[in-house]
């Protein structure tokens, strides 16, 4: 019932007549007609909750594009399972068997696995990763995305303005994305910015027991705690630190994975975190947005959601360059608009297809972001 109410409150705005909605209410359990558009994201598996999140909020932009009457997209979902074997067999069969025109991929892993498959059959790829490397070597790769750089250079301010005596830990997941981040990263700032040396442990997403790195942490006198992971592993890490009493002794930051966590509110308290700036300040598309996914799922998006969004909502746009200029000027093309507005804030894109989002760093305070 809500996603009836919700297009037909799209459909008077655009004007559509009534006896079009009972015909778009139909439309995800149906095939619809329109140009084939490959999804590949991790509906199961230990990042099953990113993928459903994107997943509902891309329905309800292909919903809000048919209601409006543009160019209608099929979207055709499969479950990589965050799998690089899976997403690999999933991405042969989009472009083999169902002839998906785009490809969307999520995670630096499954757009990687996905990437020279959709190279060889000349189909542009969107990668929901933070990794830049994915585009940098692509004619037709684009990361629609928030960059790890964005992210790291959003926290490397705010360490900069602590004094240089500051001991600094950091906790971080071992994937790919981050690895590099600490490596070309951090690793050189600490050096250059701090006299002491950065005390930095890593994690598999598998752990649970992580009492080693943070008696580490601990024994090293860390003041100030980078955090970097997906989020839903938080919670051990917490309960563990309050066990050896680091909580309470340190101040901590950290990337997106806050903004996934399922940690409690007043575990969040204080917490500083660097995400996408529509975060932090939401313009009215982005509470539009906000409202309308609470209404159709019943519970707020995430952050993620938003990305998932804004990209579905473009592809008539893309479809438009690919038709006009064809896939060797896609990246130029993208470049070309310069800043647009989105649910996600401003961003643009780079020469080499990485999107770039305005990144801040915001507070936990009662429950809500604060932004600095």
């Amino acid at each position: 019932m809500r996603i009836g109410k919700f297009i037909a409150r799209i459909a008077a705005i655009c004007g559509i007549t009534m006896l079009a909605i009972p015909l778009l209410q139909c439309s995800r359990q149906g095939s619809p007609k329109g140009t084939k558009v490959g999804v590949i994201l991790p509906l199961t598996g230990t990042l099953s909750e990113m993928g459903q999140y994107e997943k509902q909020a891309m329905e309800l932009a292909a919903d809000r594009l048919r209601a409006s009457g543009a160019n209608q997209q099929q979207l055709v979902f499969e479950d990589g399972k965050g799998d690089s074997k899976t997403v690999a067999s999933a991405a042969q069969k989009l472009l083999d068997i169902d002839g998906v025109r785009i490809l969307i991929t999520s995670t630096t892993g499954a757009s990687l696995a996905a990437k020279p498959l959709a190279e060889r059959k000349n189909v542009p790829l969107l990668a929901f990763c933070m990794g830049s490397d994915v585009a940098h070597s692509s004619r037709s790769t684009v990361r629609f995305y928030v960059g790890i750089e964005e992210e790291s250079q959003a926290i490397v301010d705010y360490l900069s303005s602590l004094p240089q005596d500051t001991r600094v830990g950091v906790l971080y997941a071992s994937v790919a994305v981050w690895t590099t981040a600490i490596n070309d990263i951090y690793i050189p700032f600490f050096e250059k910015h701090f006299r002491k040396p950065a005390v930095i442990e890593d994690y598999s997403l598998q752990d649970r027991d992580f009492r080693i790195q943070l008696t580490r942490l601990k024994n090293a006198d860390a003041q100030v705690l980078v955090i970097l992971g997906y989020g839903f592993e938080y919670q051990p890490i917490f309960t563990q630190m309050a066990e050896l009493g680091l909580r309470d002794k340190v101040k901590i930051i950290g990337g997106w994975g806050f903004l996934y966590t399922p940690l409690p509110i007043q575990t969040l308290e204080g917490i500083r975190v660097a995400g996408p700036i529509n975060v932090f300040r939401q313009g009215p598309s982005a509470a539009e947005f906000n409202a309308a996914f609470s209404r159709e799922y019943g519970h707020p998006p995430n952050f993620d959601a938003a990305f998932a969004y804004e990209v579905i909502m473009k592809l008539p746009d893309i479809l438009r360059i690919l038709d006009r200029n064809g896939i060797a000027d896609l990246k130029s093309s993208l470049t070309q608009r310069g800043e647009i507005q989105g649910v996600i804030g401003p961003y643009h894109f780079t020469n080499d297809g990485n999107m770039i989002v305005q990144t801040a760093v915001g507070t936990f305070r009662n429950g809500l972001i604060e932004a600095q």
